[in-house]
C-alpha cells in the first residue's frame, strides 16, 4: 500500500499520529459540547447533544464512531456511510436499501477499514473523482444543493458539497 503515491499515503499515515489542536480543530480528541455549550441546547433532543467530539482524521473514523454515546442498539447502519472505504463494495454487494436497513451492530463486523483515498480519488492519479456516496450522487442528480462538483483536484469545493448535502439530508 502507498507504493503508488508515497506522498499522498504518509500525509494519510499521519492522520492516524497527530493528535495536535488546530485552528480547524485538528485532531485531538475533545468534546464539542464542552468546549461551545450552547451546542447540547442547539441538539436537544437529538443524539449529538450526548456526545459531540472533535473528528481526529480518517485513521482514527471507524474507531471514533464505535465509541461515542449517541450509537446504541436503535442506531441504523447508516451512521457508518461516510466511516469505511468497505461501504461502496457494500452498497454493490447489497444494495442501498438493505444496508439502510441494517442496524449499526449487524455493520460492525463488516466493516475492517477506516475512511481511504479510493473514497475519493481515483487510484492511479489520486484525482479527485465524482462523489462515491450513493446519497451524493442522487442529490447531485437532482441538484438540491446548486454547488456543482468541482473538476480536478478542487478539494476545497468538493467538501462544501459533501457537507452541504450532509445538512440538508
Amino acid at each position: 500500500m502507498g507504493r503508488e503515491l508515497p506522498n499522498q499515503f504518509s500525509t494519510f499515515e499521519l492522520t492516524a499520529e497527530n493528535d495536535k489542536r488546530t485552528t480547524y480543530g485538528g485532531a485531538e480528541k475533545f468534546s464539542k459540547l464542552e468546549e461551545d455549550t450552547r451546542l447540547v441546547t442547539l441538539f436537544a433532543g437529538y443524539p449529538f447533544s450526548l456526545e459531540y467530539n472533535e473528528e481526529r482524521g480518517h485513521a482514527h473514523a471507524l474507531e471514533d464512531v464505535r465509541a461515542i454515546k449517541r450509537v446504541n442498539e436503535k442506531t441504523h447502519a447508516t451512521c457508518y456511510s461516510c466511516k469505511s472505504s468497505d461501504n461502496p463494495r457494500l452498497w454493490t454487494e447489497m444494495g442501498m436499501a438493505a444496508y439502510d436497513k441494517m442496524f449499526f451492530s449487524e455493520m460492525t463486523p463488516k466493516l475492517n477499514n477506516t475512511i481511504g483515498c479510493a473514497n475519493c480519488h481515483e487510484a492511479s492519479t489520486m484525482k479527485l473523482v465524482s462523489p462515491t456516496r450513493p446519497w451524493m450522487r442522487r442529490s447531485r442528480r437532482r441538484e438540491r444543493t446548486g454547488i456543482p462538483l468541482p473538476p480536478g483536484n478542487a478539494h476545497g469545493g468538493v467538501r462544501k458539497l459533501s457537507c452541504r448535502v450532509l445538512l440538508q439530508g
